[in-house]
């Protein structure tokens, strides 16, 4: 398939980003919808970085039912039960295809936008953290709002017991397996009880010092019998977090709370490109600077390769004004040791200094003698209008040194997915939650510019959500999902 019949596109707000026409409503509604970015690109096929350019501004349109949908309405909250990847189109001459986008264990809270046919239904969600995604509505439960419900944030899972006495669990009554696991097992209990034990009256979405916990008689659950989730057994859970601990190891849901969530308006998504189809549409258009190349950046979006004449880079050409004060930032040259790759991203708020349009991420890294490749990723920049820079420093696993606010990953020599612009893998939940905690707490560090984003006072759940967003763009910017059995 050549690079003009086959578009790449990793779309992580996908309403948003590829102008979906979606739906909402009925089956037969559901029925038409279709990805008209991939229709606009097959019609216009353009071969000029101006044709590029009006092309790909129109998939930052979000059309259709979905954007109608009235703001009243009781919106439609899941979860997901079991572990497993989303979806995003891939755009081709026929009829769209999909691949893998984004990883997601047990517990993760969605609200539902759309469906559509890519090889199976699937339906648009809104995540918890404000990226849009598909996903399978055979991974996905209603989130019921008289039930409380409890999921392993660790990849180690969470123990519990079988007694069903008040006293907490003795060491002794642990069982190995006997656990709630982000891959396996989730617990439930009615809301009413975990209201009469003395639990109710805050959001658990934050980690409060002080609040109070106990144990809980919990239900837990693993699969489906009949379409039904399946009750494995009934224990006794501890709903207490260790003192100090920042990120919690015990998640807890309850629709009320991600109700508040959803309205903390996070609207955002990334574009990231193959070079392939880049070089296809317009030979000077890139998204990378590769190893052995010297690169002088220009004014507007124009960068001169020493010995090779000049290019564009389509994150500056899309991005306009904030591009050309990102550009101005940047060293003036970049030889041959460096390899950089650029990725774009959109971002709307409640607050209008919080509005990012194409905006740059860049990921460096640095090369090997005689510099024919990447060996090891050097840092992540995070580029915004408003809040300047948001830079996260990477290291390999074999470094000594203090790792605080650095970024740890186990990637290093010549290595396809440096080629290809990532920075890791993500092949199950030990893998997204060790990256995820660590970009989360390095963005936890950095609440000034955080808080810029969303609001002029102090809103902790806004900044929770916010902070979560900034955490899984940089995970879909760098991470390259990567399935194997577990």
């Amino acid at each position: 398939m050549s690079s003009g019949s086959r578009i790449f596109l990793h779309a992580i707000a996908i309403s948003a980003f590829l102008g979906l026409v979606l739906s909402a409503q009925s089956p037969a509604a559901a029925a038409a919808v279709e990805v008209v970015a991939c229709e606009v690109w097959k019609s216009t096929a353009p071969t000029t970085i101006d044709k590029v350019k009006g092309t790909l501004a129109s998939l930052f349109e979000l059309k259709g039912d979905a954007a109608s949908k009235p703001v009243t309405a009781e919106p439609e909250i899941f979860f997901t039960d079991k572990s497993s990847f989303s979806f995003q189109p891939v755009c081709r001459s026929g009829p769209p295809d999909r691949t893998e986008h984004l990883y997601y264990t047990f517990g993760l809270v969605v609200k539902k936008l759309g469906e559509i046919d890519l090889q199976e239904r699937l339906w648009l969600v809104e995540t918890e953290y404000g990226l849009k995604t598909f996903i399978s509505p055979s991974n996905l439960l209603p989130l019921e709002k008289e039930k409380v419900y409890f999921f392993a944030n660790d990849p180690n899972g969470l123990p519990y017991c079988l007694r069903q006495a008040e006293n907490p669990c003795k060491a002794e009554e642990f069982i190995a397996g006997r656990q709630l696991s982000p891959q396996s097992r989730y617990g439930t209990a009615e809301l009413s009880q975990f209201n009469r034990r003395g639990y109710g009256g805050r959001n658990y979405i934050l980690l409060e010092e002080g609040r109070t916990c106990g144990v809980i008689h919990i239900g837990a659950y693993s699969g489906r019998k009949d379409g039904k989730p399946f009750r494995v057994e009934g224990g006794q859970l501890s709903t207490c977090e260790e003192a100090g601990t920042k990120i919690p190891k015990l998640k807890i849901v309850k629709w009320d709370d991600y109700d508040v969530y959803f309205k903390k308006k996070i609207d955002g998504n990334l574009l990231r490109t193959s070079p392939d189809l880049l070089g296809g549409l317009a030979k000077e258009f890139r998204d990378a600077k590769s190893c052995n190349t010297t690169v002088t950046f220009q004014s507007g979006s124009e960068a001169e390769i020493k010995g090779g004449g000049k290019v564009n880079f389509f994150v500056f050409e899309l991005g306009g004004a904030a591009s050309k004060k990102y550009i101005q930032s940047l060293k003036k040259e970049y030889g041959p040791n460096v390899a950089l790759r650029f990725v774009a991203y959109d971002l709307t708020t409640n607050r209008a200094e919080a509005k990012a349009n194409a905006v740059p991420i860049q990921i460096s890294y640095v090369c090997d003698p005689p510099a024919e490749a990447p060996i090891t990723a050097k840092e992540i920049l995070v580029s915004h209008p408003t809040m300047g820079e948001f830079v996260i420093p990477i290291q390999n696993t074999d470094f000594k040194g203090d790792t605080t606010g650095i970024l740890v990953v186990p990637m290093t020599g010549r290595n396809q997915l440096f080629l290809d612009g990532y920075v890791f893998k993500i092949e199950g939940a030990k893998d997204y939650m060790s990256r995820r905690d660590q970009i989360l707490s390095i963005v936890n560090e950095s609440y000034e510019k955080v808080q810029a984003l969303f609001s002029d006072s102090r809103d902790d759940l806004y900044f929770s959500r916010t902070a979560n967003f900034i955490t899984h763009l940089i995970i879909a910017a760098t991470a390259k999902p990567s399935r194997v059995p577990r």
